[in-house]
This record gives C-alpha cells, structure tokens and sequence, in this order.
C-alpha cells in the first residue's frame, strides 16, 4: 500500500515539473508577453499529455468495459453544469469576456485549457486513480483527491492571497473526489476531461489569471466560491451512495 501510494505521490509530482518547467523557461528568458507566456505553458502541458498518454497506456484496464454508461447513476452531470453556470455570473456582473477580443489569446488559452485537462485527468484520474484502486475503491478515491488537492497549494509559492488558495485547495479535493467516483461509476475519462477543461477555460475567459493579476476576492467571488464547495460536497455524498450500492465497492485490482 505504502509503496503504490509513493509511486502516486511521484507521478503527482511528475506532472506539476512542466508547468515549473515553463516557468523556468519564462523567467530565464525573460518573456513577460502574456500570449507567449501560456503558448511555453500549452506546448509544456501538451508534452505532459504526451507522457501521461503512454504511462496510461501501461495501466489502463485490459478488459472491455460496456458501451452503456450509467448516466443516472451520475445524475446526468446536472450538478457540474450548475457549477460551471456560476463561473460565468462574475463575467456578466463586470462584463469581462477578456478573451472575445483577441482571437490569438482565445486559441492560446484553449489549447493550453484542453491539454490542463487531458494530462491532468490522465495523471490523478487515468493513472494514479487506477494504482490506488488495488488497495480498495474507496481509499484510492480518497487517496487520489487529497494527492490532487494537496498538489495544487503549489498556488502559495507563486504568492496568491491565502483565502483564495485555501479555496482552491478545497475544491481541489472535491474535484477530485467528485471526478474519482464519477470514473469509478461511469468507467470513462471523457466526462471528467471535459469538465476540467470547461472549467479551466470559462475561469480564464472570465479573467482569471490571464493577465497575471491577483484574483480579487470580492465578497461576490467568495459567495460564489462557497456555493460551488457546497454544491461539490453534496454531489461527493450522493456518489458515495451511489458507488456503495453497486459491486464496485468491494472491487480490488489484482
């Protein structure tokens, strides 16, 4: 158990090296650009895919799963949709789209969005997920999302506000624990791919990062925040339920 969670913890680390290797390549060179900054960051993240793609390959399941998805079991992803409303209710207060007039920025961030959320998913979801799983079901959910989450107060080192990282972290666990048990129930990656990258885009559309300025945590934003945790933490409950009533509870990878 100890030694696969190490492995776990290592390949966590594994994937946050192409995001600090981009920064490196920023810093010495000196780019300050902010298209080029997140062109290094895509083309970084791309490469992270790339190597995620073929560690998976090892690690993924032989056998066939059915092409029928259980998509009640899910609740037919309502619940995400509802949360991925909510990030765009700061954009339409402040009318802020600050991607829709520079369609080479929209294209960069795009690119950079979709490989975040393929090699990330890949990683926790596609790799990790899968290694934990030989110590029970449960527990590689819980191990996974606290590896997930944990990795992401990599946010205090480049000096974000504290309550905004506090957040982050949190629903950073939730994301990975509502994102586990969805792949658990629903034996696809595609779903969870998706939304991360949905939500990583619509953040930055709104404004988030993209101009490389502190998140303002207005009394709105923290609202928001908030509702979000709690909508992730309610859907957490009912997946848990939802995993204890079917045979993948008891499931152990040998």
């Amino acid at each position: 158990m100890i030694k696969r969670l190490l492995i776990s913890i290592a390949f966590g680390i594994l994937i946050i090296l192409f995001p600090i290797m981009a920064g490196v390549i920023t810093q010495v060179n000196g780019i300050e650009d902010v298209e080029t900054v997140y062109l290094i960051q895509a083309i970084c993240f791309v490469l992270a895919a790339i190597v995620g793609g073929v560690i998976y390959r090892k690690y993924r399941s032989k056998s066939k799963t059915s092409s029928k998805y259980p998509y009640d079991k899910v609740l037919y992803f309502i619940p995400i949709i509802l949360m991925e409303l909510i990030v765009l209710i700061p954009g339409y207060i402040n009318e802020g789209f600050y991607l829709h007039n520079n369609l080479k920025l929209f294209v960069i961030i795009l690119i950079f969005t979709l490989a975040v959320g393929f090699s990330e998913e890949l990683f926790f979801r596609g790799i990790i997920l899968k290694i934990l799983k030989k110590d029970g079901v449960i527990y590689s959910i819980i191990a996974s999302s606290i590896v997930f989450g944990l990795l992401h107060a990599s946010n205090l080192i480049g000096g974000a506000n504290m309550l905004y990282t506090v957040l982050q972290i949190i629903y950073a666990l939730l994301f990975g624990l509502v994102a586990a048990s969805i792949v658990t129930l629903h034996q696809s990656l595609t779903p969870v791919i998706v939304w991360h990258f949905l939500h990583d885009f619509l953040a930055f559309s709104m404004g988030d990062r993209v101009h490389g300025v502190e998140v303002e945590l207005s009394p709105l934003m923290i609202g928001l925040s908030l509702v979000q945790i709690l909508i992730m933490l309610l859907y957490t409950i009912y997946l848990y339920k939802k995993i204890k009533q079917t045979n993948v509870l008891e499931q152990r990878v040998i």
